[in-house]
């Protein structure tokens, strides 16, 4: 059984497309745990909708109510899920159809019969427009990531690599996740080092399961990587501190041992100039 987490806040607009995405994989044995976040349009009543239309394949834990944030709410829905994978998933999305069915084949391979490694499994995505046109077949050339850079934990504490939208855990994993710290920064980074942490697993799909769709409103998205992009993040020295300073504190809240924000911006941006220049 895989349970698809799903974390809905404000998304009428796209909300019900990603569910019938969701209820169209050609894996069938998952059942999807939705949680609204304290949304102000019309979501809660698209997510009752559905339950009721699919009652034995959508479900509403049993979490409190009101506004949590992306990170906390993907987290009190991982802590409700008892399934063997977990899938975290966004609300604007389009899931394509064999995205489950391709996410669960590598991460049993990645297993290989050890259920009690935690193992994260991640996808590329395809860079979509509002309207679903594409604009990229891969973010991960689109960006010019490294998804190498993921399996390494002193690497990955520097740079995410991991979407969670494309993410699935195992048990073992989801085991381990049951509490997260304030200095964590996201879910997904965060679990994908917690992996690594404990011995375990970060595993990539170099194709594209899922239209991520661009919008204006993501909270992440997928710019893409060049010069341009590069001088615009540079002239954000600010915010370049400041991420600096969430990485420093979610290394230490792991146990990863870093001198000063510094030392972290020093490693990042001789991970821009490789990619830069590679």
């Amino acid at each position: 059984m895989i349970d698809v987490l799903l974390s809905a806040y404000n998304g009428e607009k796209y909300l019900a497309a990603q569910l019938d995405s969701l209820l169209n994989q050609t894996y069938a044995d998952m059942r999807i745990v939705i949680r609204d976040d304290g949304s102000k349009d019309s979501t809660p009543q698209i997510i009752e909708s559905y339950k009721n239309k699919y009652p034995h394949r959508i479900f509403t834990p049993d979490i409190p109510k009101g506004n949590m944030g992306v990170k906390n709410s993907f987290f009190a829905l991982l802590e409700s899920s008892t399934a063997e994978y977990a899938m975290f998933c966004d609300q604007d999305d389009i899931w394509l159809p064999e995205k489950t069915a391709i996410t669960l084949a590598k991460m049993k391979e990645a297993e290989n019969g050890n259920t009690d490694m935690p193992v994260l499994v991640h996808t590329d995505l395809a860079v979509a427009a509002e309207n679903l046109d594409i604009i990229a077949k891969s973010m991960f050339a689109h960006q010019k990531l490294r998804p190498e850079n993921g399996e390494e934990l002193n690497i990955l504490a520097l740079e995410n690599v991991v979407t969670g939208c494309t993410a699935m855990l195992n048990r073992a994993l989801a085991d381990r996740l049951k509490s997260i710290p304030e200095e964590a920064v996201i879910h997904d980074w965060w679990a994908a080092l917690t992996a690594l942490k404990h011995g375990g697993k970060v595993v990539f799909v170099p194709e594209s399961t899922i239209l991520y769709r661009q919008h204006g409103r993501n909270t992440i998205g997928a710019e893409k990587f060049g010069i341009k992009s590069l001088f615009g993040r540079l002239s954000r020295i600010n915010a370049l501190l400041a991420n600096a300073e969430k990485g420093r504190k979610q290394a230490e809240a792991l146990g990863l041992r870093y001198s000063s924000a510094g030392y972290i911006i020093r490693k990042a941006l001789l991970l821009v100039k490789r990619q830069l220049f590679s």
